[in-house]
């Protein structure tokens, strides 16, 4: 019998897949020699509480001084991303050449967002 020449992969949605916007990532290696990476997006924070006032049946602006929000910058880790070092080896050069395409296409070098 011959052996295969092709293979198919059939690409199916878990039920918790989604899309995730990514500003940066934070991780290392893990105690068992892979790698992990949370992945996360960052924006100023959402305010805990707002007050507003009330004039008769309607409500006015929100009285800014009494917002309570935390400070800084919120980095909110979507998601966390595990893996070996044969998987973290495939995704580095998959992404060094969708890289080097857009550069191509672009004419961008390194680190230029313009």
């Amino acid at each position: 019998m011959a052996e295969p020449t092709k293979i198919r992969f059939n690409y199916i949605k878990s039920n918790f897949f989604r899309v995730v916007h990514m500003d940066g990532a934070h991780g290392g290696i893990t105690p068992s020699g892979g790698i992990f990476a949370g992945v996360y997006n960052q924006r100023a924070p959402i305010p805990q509480v707002t007050i507003h006032g009330v004039e008769g049946d309607n409500v006015s602006e929100e009285i800014r001084e009494e917002r309570q929000a935390k400070e800084g910058i919120v980095r909110e880790v979507e998601v966390g991303l595990v893996m070996d070092l044969a998987t973290a080896e495939s995704f580095y050069k998959w992404l060094g050449e969708r890289i080097s395409k857009i550069k191509e296409m672009t004419g961008k070098t390194v680190g230029s967002k313009t």
